[in-house]
């Protein structure tokens, strides 16, 4: 049986470096890429958003479609990234490649339904009971998927990898007082807010583009944006994740903090690869984890941050910093995707 990671490459779409880390390690468990080319529909529609120009993308996958199902080899175990550009598509793709005796599985970076990206579950709903296996990435997804109907087994990840030759800062999480938070800021407005905290023995370091910081109080800094893998230039003791518009509870009517309860953030684990302890929503997707493996601390509101890491006393956060420097190893090693994959053999 040939194992195939099947990929897709979009026009007008940034190659995400997490979609990078999969191929590579899937290829280091012995999986061969098959790499399907698409364009995005905002690249294909250059502006004419129209009902005439949606058939006329939705009909340019078909020959892409045939390729794919004609080249993909009879027998062959499939790990596919989901979401997938072929969208409505997929259960008819995924039945016509059953009758080649393909097995299916779907490591799940979004569902979109989640997201609040699709009003109707129907579509993510087909597309992950058409598969035979699922790779999910908590338990809180998991039981998320189980109550609106999806019934394919799962296995759980709990960690993206980050695969990097880069460095953290040695005096990362040695300090104490030094908070990180790296995000996209239209997203995470709850920033605006920062200065009703009236934090005294705390600094912020905020990465990313700020387009109005004139209210914000002397402990918050601002740093300048860094590439993505570029964790040599993060510098702090703490790694904030967190969402949405409140400084209390994550905003729990905000989409984004519902999204938190049962995803990993991206910035958790960059955090973890710069050797940054973590505090997180105590009802996030990851809290747990964090807990049971001391990677860091939970809250239930930004209130309590400067509190709690005053509490850690310096035998707790030395453990921790170990913990997070011996896991940041396993990221580094791609450990956790291949654990999952070797277990699927």
């Amino acid at each position: 049986m040939k194992k195939i990671i099947v990929n897709y490459l979009q026009r007008g779409k940034y190659v995400l470096p997490l979609y990078e880390d999969i191929v590579k390690i899937a290829e280091n468990c012995g999986y061969t890429l098959y790499l399907q080319h698409l364009d995005t529909y905002d690249f294909f529609c250059k502006g004419k958003d129209n009902l005439i120009t949606k058939l006329h993308y939705n009909l340019t996958k078909i020959p892409i479609f045939i390729k794919s199902l004609a080249q993909i080899p009879n027998n062959s175990k499939l790990l596919f990234i989901y979401p997938h550009p072929f969208g409505v598509l997929l259960p008819l793709f995924f039945f016509l490649l059953h009758k080649k005796k393909c097995s299916i599985t779907l490591l799940c970076i979004d569902i979109d339904y989640f997201r609040g990206l699709n009003k109707s579950l129907l579509k993510d709903l087909n597309n992950l009971n058409s598969a035979d296996k699922l790779i999910l990435q908590t338990p809180n997804m998991l039981d998320r998927c189980r109550e609106v109907g999806v019934k394919t087994p799962a296995e759980l990840i709990y960690f993206f990898d980050f695969l990097t030759e880069d460095m953290a800062p040695l005096t990362n999480g040695k300090g104490d007082n030094r908070v990180v938070f790296a995000g996209n800021y239209d997203k995470a407005t709850f920033i605006n807010q920062l200065e009703k905290l009236n934090y005294k023995k705390i600094k912020f370091s905020l990465y990313g583009v700020v387009n109005n910081n004139s209210s914000m109080p002397d402990w918050v800094e601002y740093r300048k944006r860094f590439s993505p893998k570029k964790i040599s230039e993060v510098h702090g003791d703490w790694g904030l994740v967190w969402d949405g518009s409140s400084l209390e509870n994550n905003d729990v009517k905000n989409q984004h903090g519902q999204y938190l309860r049962i995803t990993i953030p991206s910035k958790a684990i960059l955090y973890i690869s710069a050797h940054l302890p973590l505090i997180v929503w105590k009802e996030s997707g990851i809290a747990k984890f964090v807990e049971e493996n001391h990677l860091g601390i939970t809250i239930n509101s930004l209130y309590e941050v400067e509190e709690k890491i005053l509490l850690v006393t310096a035998e707790e956060k030395e453990f921790i910093r170990e913990n997070v420097k011996c896991f940041a190893e396993k990221l580094r090693n791609g450990e956790m995707l291949t654990a999952v994959l070797n277990k699927n053999n």
